[in-house]
């Protein structure tokens, strides 16, 4: 995505038809699975690749002047020579592959490594070509011409070269460290390294069992009579700070590993083992872990305790109003009535309600889910722009669409997720469908209704 970015190239035909969020794309401690990788990447060449070379190949050349790979840049630009960046193969292609593949046939030499990996290139050849660039271009972190990397169904060989510049004054290479001090540096970092992950894991065990707990509420049908938009607020910005801090950790975590291969690929004086460690903020990653995993633990805590209050708020025995043979044109106007001192002065309203018939619906209920959706939509407007509403029957059914035009955040925005939520219970709670679409200027929500027999 840098790589393109600086080339110039137009990213939009490439994220069309991509499931995963731009921002994801862009995050180095992202995972993704492999089929959706290849895919990605797949389109990536079949887009911008011009002539013989595959674009690929040049975008992982390019990696050590991207600085796209988070703090794995720092650590490679602190080694002194590329023997050390291929010294613990395992460690370096666990960064791309999770988990990292076990490595066999080891065979070292002056400059050069042979290994085993049970992948083939053919099972993921795309993937696999930007793999070995990328590793092809190792050296040039330390100013060196770049390896011959040689990739044969699952045997790979890499050659570099002896010729490289130096990287730090030679004053700092030659006073070697204590062995003692080396062993128990290691010791103490390969602890650390465990404990995170064991914490790491627990954490993500409880943002699974969150995950759980969310899917419970999205079947649940707000059955009161009206929306409770002030519980989805508390919710939302929760959930967005304890992702914010599960990504921190697992970033800590990367770091560690970073560290402990840094480490046992070099030997080197004690001095700049010190000046690593100040750079990758260990003191700070240390004094800050055990505080995030307190708060995060505080925040599910709540998070649970909200969830279970919407659940018994939205239960079905709390439904008391009944069900009327109403006009869908009276409660749009009617939704549109109770937001319109919400609506900016630079925001149109237009109207095309063409539907003349009657829905039997619980009207405050549904109500309300419109006047959510219409509120939705004046939130993804930056600055001017337009809400379409529209009614029209379309065979024995009422089509209802709010479009919003200018805006295009709302898809993605984790503070609408909920309501949306919300208003597709609802709308299934009236036996009818309710659809997102996404368009370039925005999007547009779609409500198909059953007609009132009466």
């Amino acid at each position: 995505m840098v790589y393109l970015n600086q080339q110039g190239h137009d990213l939009e035909p490439l994220l069309e038809g991509i499931t995963t969020p731009k921002e994801f794309l862009e995050d180095p401690s992202y995972w993704i699975e492999a089929p959706k990788m290849e895919e990605f990447l797949a389109r990536v060449d079949q887009l911008f690749t011009e002539g013989n070379r595959s674009i690929l190949a040049a975008i992982g050349h390019a990696c050590p002047g991207l600085r796209s790979w988070g703090v794995l840049d720092s650590v490679l630009r602190m080694m002194k020579e590329p023997s050390d960046m291929y010294s613990q193969p395992q460690r370096f292609l666990g960064y791309f592959i999770n988990p990292a593949p076990p490595i066999g046939d080891l065979v070292r030499k002056g400059n050069s490594i042979a290994f085993a990996v049970p992948m083939s290139f053919d099972q993921h050849p795309f993937t696999f070509l930007y793999l070995k660039s990328a590793l092809e271009s190792l050296p040039a972190y330390v100013e060196s011409t770049p390896a011959t990397v040689r990739w044969n169904k699952t045997h790979i060989e890499i050659e570099w070269s002896k010729d490289q510049g130096q990287l730090f004054p030679e004053d700092q290479m030659e006073r070697h460290m204590s062995p003692d001090f080396m062993h128990s540096l290691e010791m103490v970092i390969e602890k650390t390294q465990k404990e995170l992950e064991r914490k790491n894991t627990e954490i993500l065990l409880k943002d699974r069992e969150i995950q759980e707990l969310k899917e419970k509420t999205q079947v649940i049908v707000p059955e009161t009579d009206s929306f409770n938009p002030e519980m989805s607020d508390q919710i939302v910005p929760s959930l967005v700070r304890l992702r914010g801090q599960i990504l921190r950790l697992s970033d800590y975590l990367v770091r560690s590993q970073q560290i402990v291969t840094l480490l046992l690929g070099q030997n080197k004086a004690e001095g700049k083992i010190k000046k690593i460690l100040e750079k990758m903020d260990w003191d700070v990653i240390a004094r800050e872990f055990p505080k995030n995993i307190e708060s995060s633990t505080h925040e599910i805590q709540y998070i649970r305790e909200i969830v279970e209050k919407l659940a018994v708020q939205n239960s079905p025995q709390r439904f008391i109003e009944e069900k009327e043979t109403v006009g869908l044109n009276d409660l749009v106007e009617s939704a549109l009535g109770k937001i319109e001192e919400q609506i900016p002065e630079t925001v149109k309203i237009e109207t095309q309600l063409g539907f003349n018939q009657k829905v039997s619906a619980y009207p405050k209920v549904l109500e309300g889910a419109l006047t959510q959706l219409i509120d939705c939509s004046l939130k993804a407007i930056r600055g001017k722009g337009q809400i379409r509403i529209t009614t029209r029957p379309v065979g024995d059914h009422a089509k209802l669409e709010i479009s919003e035009i200018a805006g295009g955040e709302l898809i993605h925005s984790p503070q609408m997720g909920f309501r949306l939520r919300e208003a597709k219970a609802i709308v299934r709670r009236h036996n009818g469908k309710f659809r997102i679409l996404s368009k370039p200027d925005g999007a547009v929500f779609s409500i198909d209704l059953p007609v009132s027999l009466n």
